[in-house]
């Protein structure tokens, strides 16, 4: 099914289900519901409204306001809908409970007739209402607390990686990865400065950029990411790419990558020098797009061609070798190319919940520190968001990364 049939369907069927579960039933007058059904449905028409325009290339701050009015609308839709559907289950887990207790109820022979009584129909209208309006507050909250969480700057999440027979020259060598930001409609110039200036304020021996970096072609976004030009570290600032940029122009982010003063690795590396030591840095191309780009495919064993023979191949005469890939299944080809670590993304860390629940069907690792095989994965939950600017469960980050022997 094409995605954007399926991402509709399921917006589309939301929706129906906050009508069905919540209007219908709130004891609002008929023109009351006709104005709620109203709202539910332009919320739903402002995604597509949003997207069309962005096509036609219409005026870009009124394109740009409606796509933030859309993606937030759909946001506080799967917010509001999970926690209805959380009360849907807790309202049918004690229902089942209570069944013996009614059967008993409907057949009992109370000496004063009360027992067969059902509870007072005025009684459970208004414990419903209660419960409707605890519903919408915790949704606003829980959405209104998504909100800060997706468009703060984040914070900084620092992770240790143990790798055997690193050099003693880079035991303590610290990387930032930013992954994952969607610099576009609704991730604008100020951000991208508040991070920038995060991530500089770590004083970093490298900076790696893993991907996803923005949402919209070099065109439109030159100023939003101009402060990238501003990221600094000793041993420079690299840049892979991943399925977002291919959707805008992918090989026109991948050259202007070089304007922003970031090395672009495609399928190759780099030999980094602490004195006689050293450590290889390999990047490849989104793990996905190389069939509708050939050119692009991803390959860890084409980035490593060429490289030093790796800790895993040589043992104690091998050479650390780090690779950077947006998706973490590339981990596998990486394992086989003699990777001893890789960065990686794409996740988001499932961004908010039920996402951060339903993640795992579709990645083998979603989030942190793994051991797979002969190497380790770290996965990011991203630095900044796609769609709705909302993160619950999966806190964004600007990750700090100290290599350590072990």
């Amino acid at each position: 099914m094409p995605f954007w049939i399926m991402y509709f369907g399921t917006i589309a069927l939301l929706t129906a289900y906050l009508g069905w579960r919540l209007v219908l039933p709130s004891g609002l007058n008929r023109r009351q519901k006709a104005l709620c059904w109203l709202g539910l449905l332009v919320s739903f028409l402002l995604h597509p409204l949003s997207y069309a325009l962005r096509f036609l290339e219409m005026d870009m701050p009124l394109a740009n306001w409606v796509v933030g009015l859309a993606y937030l609308s759909v946001g506080a839709v799967v917010v509001t809908a999970s926690v209805v559907f959380i009360r849907d289950m807790g309202w049918l887990t004690v229902g089942v409970l209570r069944l013996p207790l009614r059967i008993w109820r409907r057949n009992g022979t109370g000496t004063d007739g009360e027992a067969g009584r059902e509870p007072c129909p005025e009684r459970r209208a208004a414990l419903a209402r209660m419960v409707n309006a605890g519903v919408l507050v915790a949704a606003g909250g829980l959405t209104g607390y998504g909100v800060y969480g997706a468009r703060r700057v984040p914070p900084v999440k620092r992770v240790e990686v143990r790798l055997a027979n690193l050099p003693p020259a880079f035991d303590g060598y610290r990387i930032v990865q930013l992954t994952d930001m969607h610099v576009g409609p609704t991730i604008g110039r100020e951000w991208v400065e508040g991070v920038v200036a995060r991530a500089n304020s770590l004083g970093a021996d490298l900076v790696a950029v893993t991907g996803d970096m923005v949402d919209d072609s070099v065109a439109r976004l030159r100023d939003s990411v101009a402060p990238m030009r501003d990221l600094s570290a000793p041993d420079g600032v690299f840049y892979v790419t991943g399925n977002h940029e291919y959707y805008h122009g992918g090989l026109d982010w991948t050259a202007y990558a070089a304007v922003l003063g970031m090395r672009a690795l495609t399928n190759e590396h780099v030999v980094l020098r602490r004195g006689a030591a050293r450590m290889v840095l390999g990047g490849v191309t989104d793990f996905r797009m190389g069939k509708f780009f050939p050119g692009h495919a991803s390959s860890p064993m084409r980035a490593f061609e060429g490289a030093p023979p790796s800790v895993a191949q040589a043992g104690a005469d091998g050479v650390t070798r780090v690779l950077l890939a947006h998706q973490p299944k590339s981990v596998f080809a990486a394992v086989q190319a003699g990777a001893d670590f890789v960065f990686s993304g794409h996740t988001h860390g499932g961004q908010f919940f039920p996402g951060t629940l339903m993640i795992d069907w579709f990645q083998p690792y979603v989030k942190g520190l793994y051991d797979v095989e002969n190497a380790q994965l770290y996965v990011s939950c991203g630095t900044g968001y796609w769609g709705p600017p909302i993160r619950l469960g999966a806190p964004s980050e600007i990750t700090e990364i100290t290599l350590a022997a072990r």
